[in-house]
C-alpha cells in the first residue's frame, strides 16, 4: 500500500500545479447595477445588454469594463468598473438631464439666410442678403463678429448674397449671389479669386464642399441637378442630372457620395461622385433638412412640413421615422445628432405675422428626441425664425440663424 502511495505522489502533485494554473472555475464576478432614474438601459464594453437598471448581471469576466447608462433625457453616463472573481460589484448612478443653454448671441446683417461654418479657422460666414458677406469667429462656442467680405458682384441691380461655403481644404469661400453668379474668395486673405456666371441662382437651395476641398456642389432646383465646380480653377466642369427637385444634399467624407433629398418625388437619392444612383429611399413629403452623426454612420432628414425627423443608418438604408413635433405655425429646418448618438435634436422654424404693433415672430423650438425608441423628450425655446443650423466639430454647441432677429447664436448641447 504505502508503494502504491509513493507511485501515486508526483500525479496527486502533477495535479495540484495543474488546479492551481487551470482552475475548474472561471475567473467571472457579478455585477449589480441601480440607477436614478431606474430602467436605464445597460451597455458593457460597447454592448447593449437589453437589460434595465435595477439588475443584477452573472458571469462578468475579471477586469475592467466600462459601463453605460442611458435613458431618455438624460446625459449618458460612463464608469469604469474592475470586476474580481467570484466577487459582487455595486454599482450606483445617478443620471444628469440632458442640458441646452443659450452660449453666446451676435448680431449679422440685414436679412441673413444661410451660414457656412469652417472649424480649422474657427469663422462663422453668413449670407445676409447684401452685398456683403458677415465674418465671425467662434472659440469654445463664443462668437465675435470679425468684420465683412465686400462681394464683387458685377450685377448692380441684384446684388444680394444667397448661400455661402467655406473649406480651408480647397482655400474657397464661395458666395452665390441671388441673381446669376457664384463669387470665389481666398479664405485667408478674403480677396476675390473669380466670378462666374450660372443663371437663374435664385432657385439655388444649397452649396457645400467635397471633404478633401477639390469640389464644390450646389444644387440647382430649377433645371434639376447639381452643379460640379472645380475649386482648383473655380469653374463649373458639369453637373450631374437628378429625377426631381432637390431641396438639399450633403457629402460623405467617407464615400465621396451625395445624398440629396427630393421634394417633388419625395425620395432620399444616394448619388456616387460619377452620378450613379446607388441607392433610393422614399422619404414621404416635402423631405429637407439633411443631417449626420459624426462618424457618419447615420444621416437623417426632416418631413418639414408634417415636423418628423427621419433617421436612417448607412449600412442598411432602412429610414425609421421619428415623432412628430407639434409645432404651431411652424416648419421644420434642420437636425443634429448628438455625440453619443443616443439623442437626436431638430429645429422648428416660425413664421413672422403682423399685428397692430408691428411685425411679431414667435420663437422657434429645438426638440430633444431619444433615438433608441423614437421618442419625443421635450422642446427647448430657441431664437424666433431660425432658418440655418450646424453644429460646430466638436459637437459641444449647435449654431442657429435668426431671419427675424438678425442674429446667429451659439447653443451649448450637454448629452454626456
Amino acid at each position: 500500500m504505502k508503494r502504491c502511495l509513493l507511485a501515486l505522489a508526483p500525479l496527486i502533485a502533477a495535479a495540484g500545479l495543474s488546479c492551481r494554473h487551470h482552475p475548474v472555475y472561471p475567473e467571472i464576478g457579478t455585477l449589480y447595477i441601480e440607477s436614478l432614474p431606474s430602467t436605464a438601459e445597460v451597455i458593457i464594453d460597447g454592448q447593449p445588454t437589453r437589460r434595465m437598471t435595477p439588475v443584477r448581471l452573472d458571469g462578468i469576466a475579471a477586469g475592467v469594463h466600462e459601463i453605460r447608462l442611458r435613458y431618455y433625457g438624460y446625459k449618458v453616463s460612463r464608469d469604469s468598473v474592475a470586476i474580481r472573481g467570484g466577487m459582487t460589484k455595486r454599482l450606483s448612478v445617478t443620471l444628469s438631464p440632458v442640458s441646452i443653454q443659450q452660449w453666446s448671441v451676435a448680431a449679422v446683417g440685414f436679412d441673413p439666410g444661410h451660414l457656412a461654418y469652417e472649424p480649422a479657422n474657427r469663422r462663422v460666414y453668413v449670407a445676409n442678403g447684401t452685398r456683403f458677406l458677415d465674418v465671425l469667429g467662434i472659440d469654445d462656442g463664443r462668437l465675435a463678429r470679425l468684420g465683412t467680405i465686400e462681394v464683387n458682384t458685377g450685377n448692380v441691380g441684384w446684388i444680394g448674397t444667397k448661400l455661402v461655403a467655406a473649406s480651408a481644404a480647397a482655400g474657397r469661400i464661395y458666395a452665390v449671389l441671388a441673381k446669376d453668379s457664384i463669387v470665389a474668395y481666398d479664405i485667408g486673405s478674403h480677396a476675390c479669386r473669380r466670378r462666374f456666371k450660372l443663371a437663374d441662382s435664385t432657385r439655388f437651395v444649397q452649396l457645400r464642399f467635397s471633404a478633401d476641398g477639390r469640389r464644390a456642389y450646389v444644387a440647382d432646383s430649377l433645371n434639376r441637378r447639381i452643379w460640379q465646380i472645380d475649386t482648383a480653377t473655380d469653374s463649373i466642369t458639369g453637373h450631374i442630372p437628378l429625377g426631381g427637385v432637390p431641396s438639399d444634399f450633403i457629402c460623405d467624407p467617407v464615400s465621396g457620395h451625395l445624398y440629396v433629398t427630393l421634394s417633388s418625388t419625395q425620395q432620399l437619392v444616394d448619388l456616387g461622385p460619377d452620378g450613379t444612383v446607388w441607392h433610393t429611399v422614399p422619404t414621404g413629403p416635402a423631405p429637407g433638412g439633411l443631417f449626420h452623426d459624426q462618424r457618419w454612420e447615420w444621416i437623417g432628414f426632416c418631413r418639414t412640413t408634417e415636423q418628423r425627423p427621419v433617421f436612417m443608418s448607412l449600412s442598411t438604408w432602412a429610414p425609421a421615422a421619428g415623432p412628430v413635433i407639434h409645432v404651431a405655425t411652424a416648419a421644420m429646418t434642420a437636425g443634429f445628432y448628438a455625440l453619443d448618438q443616443t439623442h437626436a435634436l431638430v429645429t422648428s422654424t416660425t413664421i413672422p405675422y403682423v399685428t397692430a404693433e408691428g411685425w411679431a415672430c414667435d420663437s422657434g423650438r429645438l426638440s430633444l428626441i431619444y433615438r433608441p425608441t423614437q421618442q419625443f423628450v421635450t422642446s427647448f425655446w430657441v431664437m424666433s425664425n431660425p432658418v440655418a443650423t450646424m453644429p460646430t466639430a466638436d459637437g459641444k454647441y449647435m449654431l442657429i440663424l435668426s431671419k427675424f432677429r438678425k442674429t446667429i447664436v451659439s447653443y451649448r448641447i450637454e448629452t454626456e
